[in-house]
């Protein structure tokens, strides 16, 4: 299973479909060959709107329903931006269904402990203050979307103007562009990601799950350490992130630093291409930690575009 965040979509997974499910037009090992589940959020695009109260720990639980109505009882899923925060509840809930996650975002807060703070390395002490200046210059959708999300999705369901400059500042923001997003992310496809929001008029709705998500996010930006994962964790982080894991990841699986991108790995690059990415992280995990995984005779793709989300009182 792939997970997309926000402004994100099936879209930007397009190009490493085919290269999961049918690795040996690739250039790649057969024997790598996965079925592909790509969801879209409750409320994202042409999925259903949220129901109140929805927030990323009850789609991962949907998401987890949505395997088990495809016939799958267990699965690798990985996850970037609200994806990653997605796949990590469904690796904490779900341990015997997951057979392990890997996510290209993980946020992590430094302990308040003035001891911690001097003991990191100056590598580590760089990535603190590209966590601080997204606070300070770069946070401000994230503020509007949990505080004030029918507010603003006026203007951008008005505006395709205003809804592709929402979405495309963040390209801009999180790929490392230095005048233009589209210098180093396919134009094509961003537009593409952008007219989905905008046909179906779902600034609000995907702006609902920030509000409903920003109890847990202040929790976590104060400290409260969230559910272990216990499922094998990789994690793969990029140049231009917004934010870089601190300190690097120790958990059982691996990590590996980019050069290129930020937290839209999957996209195809205007002068690179798709790369060679889907190499590595989900594909290890399974090879590496579980080598008698059944492996699923006809690899396939399954874009779960219309997911709907169950009553707020009820099951997922």
């Amino acid at each position: 299973m792939l997970n997309h965040g926000w402004p994100g979509s099936f879209v930007e997974f397009l190009g490493v479909i085919g290269p999961l499910t049918n690795p040996r037009a690739h250039g790649l090992d057969p024997a790598t060959a996965f079925h592909v589940v790509v969801p879209s959020i409750p409320g994202f695009g042409f999925s259903q709107p949220l129901a109140p109260g929805f927030e990323v720990g009850r789609v991962g639980q949907a998401y987890l329903q949505l395997m088990g109505m495809l016939g799958y009882d267990r699965c690798l899923v990985q996850g970037g931006d609200f994806g990653s925060t997605i796949t990590l509840a469904m690796g904490t809930m779900a341990p015997d269904h997951i057979i392990g996650v890997h996510t290209n975002f993980l946020l992590t807060i430094p302990p308040q402990d003035p001891t911690f703070l001097t003991s990191l390395d100056e590598r580590d002490r760089a990535k603190l203050q590209l966590l601080a200046r997204f606070n300070a210059e770069l946070s401000g959708y994230s503020m509007v979307q949990s505080t004030r999300p029918q507010t603003i999705s006026y203007g951008l369901t008005d505006s395709p103007v205003g809804q592709l400059a929402w979405i495309v500042e963040r390209f801009k923001d999180w790929t490392g562009a230095k005048d233009a997003p589209e210098e180093v992310v396919d134009r094509d496809q961003m537009l593409t990601n952008a007219m989905i929001y905008w046909l179906t008029a779902s600034a609000a709705s995907s702006a609902q799950l920030y509000y409903e998500s920003a109890d847990g996010m202040r929790m976590a930006m104060s400290g409260v350490a969230p559910p272990p994962v216990t499922v094998p964790v990789g994690v793969a982080s990029y140049a231009h992130d917004i934010a870089l894991p601190i300190p690097q990841p120790r958990r059982e699986g691996g990590h590996q630093d980019r050069a290129l991108g930020g937290v839209r790995p999957g996209w195809p690059l205007p002068r690179h291409g798709t790369t060679g990415r889907v190499r590595d992280g989900p594909t290890d995990l399974r090879r590496d930690r579980h080598p008698r995984l059944d492996r699923p005779r006809s690899p396939g793709v399954t874009l779960a575009a219309g997911l709907v989300p169950a009553a707020p009182s009820g099951k997922p």
